[in-house]
């Protein structure tokens, strides 16, 4: 797992990368980004599940993170980590083969923010309710970027999947139907003819002599 900050210099240079990216709208068009590498932020089929797991670990992470950092500004208040509390320009999600599986543009959402910062408030509440609370906040998030409605659920995929097998199957068995009655029907033919040709061998036999 790695949470790398992207330079305005650096972002056009680090193209599809596996993971999840949020894209922050700089200066003079030029972007900076939060990059989430690791299996903990990439996701392995286009699922609704496999969606919600990676949204809800770069949340999990800005709660972890936010958490840390104020426990160490009782100490020192000049620390502060490099996760942003600012709404993130676009959010990639791209797969572990360098495909990407969704690209959300939220400078066209109705929504100014999105909850991947927890704000104080949800500091506030246990330790113990974090987890809970984080996969709601994730499932929250998702219905707002309408990403839940956009992939099938695993349940769908392997239903989808299992009917695809089946199909295949049922194809495979039509065509070996068909081999199998071209098959008897050569033979058919093969047997039907195999007297004529003996007779005929029989009779240029019959007339030599």
């Amino acid at each position: 797992m790695a949470i790398r900050k992207i330079s305005a210099h650096d972002f056009g240079s680090i193209g599809a990368t596996s993971g999840v990216t949020l894209e922050y709208a700089g200066k003079d068009d030029k972007s900076t980004a939060m990059l989430f590498t690791g299996e903990e932020f990439t996701v392995t089929a286009n699922t609704q599940d496999e969606i919600l797991r990676v949204v809800k670990n770069v949340m999990f992470a800005h709660w972890l993170v936010k958490a840390k950092e104020t426990e160490l500004r009782q100490d020192n208040d000049g620390i502060r980590s490099k996760l942003r509390a600012t709404t993130p320009y676009k959010i990639h999600i791209v797969n572990a083969d360098g495909v990407t599986v969704k690209v959300y543009d939220l400078a066209n959402s109705e929504w100014a923010r999105i909850g991947l910062m927890p704000t104080k408030k949800d500091m506030e509440r246990s330790v113990r309710d974090i987890k809970s609370y984080v996969h709601k906040a994730a499932v929250a998030t998702l219905e707002a970027l309408k990403f839940r409605v956009e992939f099938p659920s695993a349940k769908e995929e392997s239903e989808k999947n299992k009917t695809s097998k089946t199909e295949k199957k049922k194809a495979g068995k039509g065509v070996r139907e068909i081999l199998d009655k071209v098959a008897a029907e050569v033979a058919e033919t093969e047997i039907a003819t195999v007297p004529e040709t003996v007779n005929a061998e029989a009779e240029l036999v019959e007339a030599a002599a």
